[in-house]
């Protein structure tokens, strides 16, 4: 006997025929966004690998490329590993570099008074780890600063009022600024690094541009702390894997990384503007194109002077 559905029982089924038919669609949603997000990391993951293994041939073609490997200085992160790191300097019979004839640019030393560090990078590691001590110590604890710097501390027009403004303070305030909107560009980036470092959590994480953030190797392996505020993901993985290796060029290095380095901003726009209430404030559109990584280039010069680590870097 065929059984009969009442109109309330047929009814009754086309809900949950209509329930049941949404719930698949939003399942199925669920699985393509989840595909795309899997596809969109795994695509990063192999461009990020292909940039290693990009420095790794460098590495294991340095006689035809002219370059000798050179051992760590003592006291690095990765002294007393076996490891080939690979030098800037050019092999015998190799033509002299181009930018060689260019005017020397002053080398960053320490910032304590009195001085007492060798070199940018070692004064770097000791104030922000003097300051975290100082801030662990504390019997009273320290709110969370906000993401974005105050302008006042951003354009160092007062004594910094908490402890990552104190430290970008010492470290970056110069005599002479003739680059104010890249420095104010760097200050940002280094700002959302410190400020996770020293509030740790999920928010602090986040404000950090992703490409930013650890890479699996600087998670893994220890290393200088400078060089967690190198604006190139593959160069960071180069220099914690010792691939190649900046000792031996430290004070160029540094002078010549932050004297090429660029952003992508219109000359004809103000990085800073004002508000309805007529305050001076942080263009909101210079923040976003500051914290997006391709915005961020050297010069080609940086990249004749160092052609080895041009591969790893945006030119």
């Amino acid at each position: 006997k065929t059984r009969r559905r009442t109109s309330r029982q047929l009814e009754r089924k086309r809900v949950l025929d209509k329930i049941s038919q949404r719930q698949k669609r939003e399942k199925q949603k669920a699985f393509v966004r989840q595909s795309e997000k899997d596809i969109h990391d795994a695509r990063n993951e192999i461009e990020r690998l292909r940039g290693v293994i990009q420095v790794m041939r460098v590495g294991s073609s340095r006689d035809a490329c002219n370059i000798n490997p050179v051992p760590l200085r003592p006291g690095s992160p990765h002294s007393g590993q076996v490891q080939h790191p690979v030098s800037m300097e050019p092999g015998p019979g190799a033509a002299p570099s181009p930018s060689a004839q260019e005017i020397k640019q002053p080398v960053i030393g320490c910032y304590c008074n009195p001085k007492t560090h060798k070199s940018y990078s070692d004064c770097f590691e000791q104030t922000v780890f003097d300051s975290l001590m100082t801030l662990n110590s504390n019997p009273t604890p320290i709110p969370p600063i906000p993401a974005t710097p105050d302008i006042a501390d951003l354009l160092f027009l007062r004594d910094p009022g908490d402890p990552v403004s104190e430290i970008l303070y010492k470290l970056m305030r110069r005599p002479s600024m003739d680059n104010m909107v890249l420095l104010c560009a760097v200050y940002i980036l280094a700002y959302r690094i410190l400020r996770y470092r020293f509030f740790p959590s999920m928010k602090t994480y986040n404000d950090v541009p992703e490409w930013l953030r650890s890479t699996e190797f600087q998670d893994k392996i220890p290393h200088a702390l400078y060089i967690d505020f190198v604006q190139f993901p593959r160069l960071r993985d180069a220099m914690v894997l010792g691939l190649v290796d900046i000792a031996c060029i430290r004070e160029d290095f540094d002078a010549d990384f932050g004297r090429y380095l660029a952003l992508d901003w219109p000359v004809s726009e103000s990085f800073l503007i004002t508000d309805s209430w007529r305050n001076t404030v942080l263009n909101p559109k210079f923040e976003r194109i500051a914290c997006t990584e391709e915005s961020w280039s050297l010069s080609s010069s940086f990249g004749k002077k160092y052609p080895h680590l041009a591969p790893l870097v945006r030119i």
